[in-house]
C-alpha cells in the first residue's frame, strides 16, 4: 500500500495560519518595548503617557487572536476528560451537543462585543487617545475565529463535508 506525501497547503492557508502568529510575535515584541520604555521614561523623570494603556490593548488582541488562531489548528486546551469516558454512541453526541454550545457562546461574546463597541464609539482611553471599541474589537475577531472552527469541527461531525486530513485520501 503506497502512501502518497501530504497535499501542500495552498498559498491562502500558509498566509492564513502565519499571519496570526506573525503578528502575535511582534505584539510580543511591541509589549516588551512598551513596558520597558514605562519604565525608563517613569525611571528618568520624563512622563510619557499612555504606554501601559498601548501595551494592554496589543496584550488584548493578543489573546484573542491567538485563541482564535489555535482553535482553527485544533491545538487549544481540550477538557475532554468526560468525553473519554463515555461509550463511543454517546461521544459522538457530546461532541455535537458541546460544540453547538460553543458557538452559542462565541455568538452572546460577539454579539455583545459589538454592541459595546456601539455604547463606546465615540469614547477613547483616558491617557491616550485609542479608541475604546479597538478594545472590543479584538473578542469579535478572536471570538469569530473560534467560532469558525467550532463550527467547522460541527460539519465535520454532522456529516456536511468531509474532513480528511493531510494523510488521507479523499
Amino acid at each position: 500500500m503506497s502512501s502518497s506525501p501530504p497535499p501542500s497547503p495552498s498559498r491562502y492557508d500558509t498566509l492564513t495560519r502565519r499571519v496570526p502568529y506573525t503578528a502575535a510575535a511582534a505584539g510580543l515584541l511591541a509589549i516588551v518595548g512598551l513596558i520597558m520604555a514605562a519604565v525608563v521614561t517613569r525611571n528618568t523623570g520624563v512622563r510619557v503617557g499612555g504606554l501601559q494603556t498601548l501595551a494592554q490593548l496589543v496584550g488584548v488582541w493578543l489573546a484573542f487572536l491567538l485563541a482564535g488562531a489555535l482553535a482553527r489548528e485544533d491545538r487549544h486546551i481540550r477538557i475532554d476528560f468526560l468525553m473519554n469516558r463515555l461509550p463511543e454512541r454517546f461521544g459522538r453526541y457530546n461532541r455535537i451537543v458541546v460544540l453547538a454550545f460553543n458557538i452559542a457562546f462565541c455568538a452572546v461574546l460577539i454579539v455583545g462585543s459589538v454592541f459595546a463597541m456601539q455604547q463606546f464609539w465615540d469614547s477613547t482611553a483616558p491617557s491616550i487617545a485609542i479608541p475604546i471599541p479597538l478594545y472590543y474589537l479584538a473578542p469579535v475577531v478572536g471570538f469569530g475565529m473560534l467560532a469558525g472552527a467550532y463550527l467547522a469541527e460541527l460539519l465535520g461531525e454532522l456529516g456536511v463535508r468531509s474532513t480528511t486530513s493531510e494523510g488521507d485520501s479523499p
